[in-house]
């Protein structure tokens, strides 16, 4: 018990202190490369609208440039946000 304690402790509490926040959840989403849209919406709530944009961004490069593959379907949510918060137009 005390090792699973210890464990908590030294990783799983620093873990939930660093996503506590909508800013800190969306900067983790955005290192591990996944829901970037999320991301983005964690970003608008808090008012980093320029942020937001640049995730947004980050995640239509993951998916074209870096030829991720898109096995959850983010690319149209991403595009989508691009559209309804920022009026740019992808193509």
């Amino acid at each position: 018990m005390s090792e699973f304690l210890a464990c908590v402790e030294r990783a799983g509490l620093p873990y939930l202190d660093r996503i506590s926040s909508w800013v800190g959840a969306a900067e983790e989403l955005v290192a591990q490369k996944w829901m970037f849209d999320r991301a983005a919406d964690f970003l608008l709530i808090t008012g980093e609208h320029a942020r937001a944009k640049e995730v947004l961004l980050e995640g239509i490069r993951t998916f074209t440039v870096d030829l991720r593959h898109d096995s959850s379907n983010e690319l149209p949510l991403i595009e989508q946000r691009i559209q309804r918060y920022f009026g740019d137009s992808i193509t």
